[in-house]
Order: C-alpha cells, then sequence, then structure tokens
C-alpha cells in the first residue's frame, strides 16, 4: 500500500522498496507489478551486505524482523489470541549505502519500518543522510546492549546529522515504541 501511495506522489520520479520476507514478497510483486515507477528490491537493508536470518512470523507478515524474539511480534500474537510461529530463514542483505551507490544517485525521502533493524540502516549510511531531505519511520529500543537504539540518544544523532525538524511519538501501549519524522 505505501509503495502506492508513495508512487502516486512522484509519477516523474521512482520508488525503491525493500521485501526480504518470501510471505509478503508475493502480494507486493502482485500489487506493483503494473506500476512503472516502483522498484521491487526482494532484499533486506542492514548494517553489513551478505546474508542474514530473518525471523518470518506466520501471524500477518507485518512482524518479520532481523530480531529474534521481536517483542511487537508477540505483543501482537497475545493480542490476536493467536498462537503462530516464526521460522527463521536465510535472505540476501545489501546496505542501503552500497545500493543507493550503486544506483547512482540519492533519495530525497526515506521511508524506514524494519521492525528492530532502523538502527543497523540508518546509522552506517551516515555519509548518504546529508544528501536525505526527510526520514520517517518507526523506532524499536530492542536492543538494552546498544545504547544507540534508544530513542533519546537516536533524536540526538539525527539532529547531529542536520535534521533540524524531529518529532518523536511514543506508542501509548507499549514502551520504547513509536514513530519519529525528521526533515532538514
Amino acid at each position: 500500500y505505501l509503495a502506492l501511495y508513495f508512487a502516486s506522489c512522484v509519477p516523474q520520479g521512482e520508488v525503491h522498496t525493500f521485501e526480504p520476507g518470501p510471505n509478503n514478497q508475493p502480494y507486493i510483486r502482485a500489487n506493483t507489478a503494473e506500476v512503472s515507477n516502483i522498484r521491487l528490491v526482494e532484499k533486506g537493508l542492514g548494517a553489513e551486505p551478505g546474508r542474514l536470518h530473518l525471523f518470518v512470523e506466520e501471524l500477518t507478515g507485518q512482524n518479520n524482523s532481523f530480531v529474534e524474539g521481536y517483542e511487537l511480534f508477540e505483543a501482537n500474537k497475545d493480542n490476536a489470541g493467536i498462537d503462530a510461529g516464526v521460522t527463521p530463514i536465510e535472505v540476501d542483505v545489501v546496505t542501503l549505502d552500497d545500493y543507493i551507490q550503486d544506483l547512482g544517485r540519492s533519495p530525497d525521502f526515506i521511508k524506514i519500518d524494519v521492525e528492530g533493524g532502523e538502527y543497523d540502516i540508518l546509522y552506517p549510511a551516515a555519509d548518504l543522510l546529508p544528501r536525505v531531505k526527510r526520514i520517517h519511520g518507526e523506532y524499536h529500543d530492542v536492543r538494552a546492549d546498544d545504547p544507540r537504539t534508544r530513542i533519546d540518544n537516536f533524536a540526538s544523532w539525527l539532529r547531529d546529522q542536520g535534521y533540524s525538524k524531529l518529532r518523536v511519538e511514543e506508542h501509548p501501549r507499549m514502551p520504547n515504541h513509536g514513530m519519529f519524522f525528521a526533515s532538514r
């Protein structure tokens, strides 16, 4: 849905959408097949190129994550009253920097929703960010061992990258989860 919406917003531009989950790929392929300005990349984004375990959930496909034991999936599963499982699979991963470098041009806007991996994508892309006007995404403080994932540290880091307009909204029922919007 969001790829289609963004493609309609930029009829002369392009939308590049990444989907490593085999449970979601058939839907996005079918939904975007006739849209000429959407590029589907059937890989994940991460801190380093290679292969990673993607934990594919069997509830909705919306909580696939590179984070094992991803707590938002557990909460959604409990809320639904369904005992859905998770299957780890290996998928190809590229870095945002490498992808943009191969593409030969920079995005104006990044929408990111990667279920706990936001930091693994954005921190290594610090050299790219000065050319990105806006970033919108979810944040998930899921790794206590990495202080960068705390939203206050992440917000400070975005300010250090030149984003002066920053709005952060924490999810009302789920601490350490929410949305952020950063603009130059």
